[in-house]
Formats: structure tokens, sequence, C-alpha cells
């Protein structure tokens, strides 16, 4: 791994206040079920992305860190509350609402997630929300309930290339996801946003292809970011990307029209990304 790739030491103190707010609110975090390399960076800005449905995700995906099981327990009624309450606790402008895939749900999680955004405009209006949804097994009624929430942002990570899709991950679709993309596009005015890891296995061939397909539909916001191995028994990293690597893609995808690219090693969909055009 290059030595650009290790992370520097952030404000221990902020880290703390942020983990003690949301342990208080018993609040799940993608930054921390996912073993995101940025955590500690994010927790010192004092910001966080959230983790709705529980922490259980009924997908198999080889490179995700969350927990996964096809029964997870019923949805937590009291968690929108919570997000609000961690969000003023927290003084944040901005808010990035991930969650797992609930496929034992009829609406994939729809609601829930729909009144997580409406308490928290409730709550904090000035609060900028974006959610970053599963596939909802391209179900439009569940895309539409969440579409019809006071969003400010809706994203869907691609997350890899077509060719490699079966081998990381078996139980999703890409031809579903670009379809949930193009919905989103089609249905709504706000910014639509999606991304990818690089590091799976891909050609180079497959990462222009790919940003070419997600500049068609189009996406406004693009992030491109590397893949790295967050347990023993995820799926190895097949290669590490240069900076330059990143700048190239980036630069292609800017000349296709996408209106805002994030494109770097450390880069993924919530981080100093918030989805404004």
């Amino acid at each position: 791994m290059p030595n650009t790739y290790i992370r520097p030491i952030f404000a221990a103190d902020k880290v703390k206040f942020v983990a003690k707010i949301l342990n208080e609110e018993k609040i799940n975090t993608i930054c921390e079920n996912a073993k995101c390399p940025n955590k500690s960076e994010c927790f010192s800005r004092g910001s966080a992305s959230f983790l709705a449905l529980g922490e259980i995700c009924t997908r198999e995906c080889k490179f995700c860190a969350v927990k996964k099981g096809f029964s997870p327990p019923p949805l937590d009624e009291n968690e929108p509350q919570r997000f609000s309450d961690a969000v003023k606790k927290l003084n944040l402008t901005s808010v990035v609402i991930t969650s797992v895939t609930r496929d034992d749900l009829s609406d994939g999680g729809a609601k829930h997630l729909a009144k997580c955004v409406f308490e928290i405009k409730k709550n904090c209006p000035n609060c900028k929300v974006e959610l970053l949804i599963p596939d909802f097994n391209g179900d439009e009624k569940s895309l539409k309930i969440v579409l019809n929430s006071p969003l400010d942002c809706v994203s869907h990570n691609i997350e890899t290339t077509k060719n490699i899709y079966p081998k990381i991950r078996n139980s999703a679709n890409f031809e579903r996801s670009l379809s949930v993309l193009k919905y989103l596009k089609k249905n709504s005015e706000i910014a639509i946003k999606s991304g990818f890891m690089l590091g799976l296995g891909e050609e180079e061939n497959d990462i222009f292809e790919l940003i070419k397909t997600l500049a068609e539909i189009p996406v406004d916001i693009l992030c491109i970011g590397q893949y790295f191995k967050p347990t023993k028994t995820a799926f190895c990293v097949q290669k590490y990307y240069e900076e330059s690597d990143f700048e190239k893609f980036a630069f292609f995808a800017r000349n296709l029209g996408v209106k805002k690219v994030n494109s770097g090693v450390f880069v993924r969909t919530s981080y100093k990304n918030f989805g404004s055009r």
C-alpha cells in the first residue's frame, strides 16, 4: 500500500465527543459499522453518517463489513427521533443518512427512511439532509416514498463495474441499480449522486465505460474512491491506484458533463461531500 494512503492522527477530544453523543442516542453509523477509514477525520470535524434500518443487512456484498443476516430484528420506531436529537446535539448543518438493505421489508424500509428525513427537518429545518438509499429491489413505489420526503440530495451507489458485479455483489444487480438512478433523475429536481470503488478487479476500460454510463443518466455528482479491505474475510484488494489515476478519471467525467466529481483515495459518498451541485 502506498505511503500516501496512511491517515494522520486527528483531534481526540472531538472524536470522543461525537462518539459520546452517538452512543447516548444509540445511533448506528456507517462510519463504525462499515469500518470506514475516514471515521476519525469525520468525527474530529463533528460529523458522522447515520446508518438507518438497524445494523443487519440482508445482502452479502463481499467488500462490506456491515453485519449480514436474513432475519433482522423489527425496525426501531424511535430511530427517526434519535437521529433528530443527535443532529441538534451535534449542531449539524448537513447530515447523510444511509441504511442497510432490508429485503425482508415490503417497502425495503422506504417509509422509515422518509420518517427520518421528516423528523430532522421538523426539528432542525436548516439542516440539509441527504439519503443514500439501497435499490429497494427496483420498486418504484418505495423510490417515490423517499422522493416525497423533504430531501436535499438522494444517492444510490453503483459500487463497481458491470463485469465484476456477479462476483462482488452476487445478490445485487447492475442494471437494477442503473434503473434506480434513472428513476431518481427523471422524477426529482434535487441533486442525484452515485459512487463506486476502485481496486476490486476492474480494468481501466471498465472504469471509463462506467463513468460514461453514469454521465448519460446524467448523475449530478460522482464519487470515486479506493477500496480498502475492512475485515480479514472481506474481498482482497486487487489494486491500489495512484492519485494521478483518480485525477484522470475525474477529468474524463467532467469532460462528459458531470457537474461535480470527487475522485481520490479516501473519497466516499459522504466524505467532505454533502450533495450540493
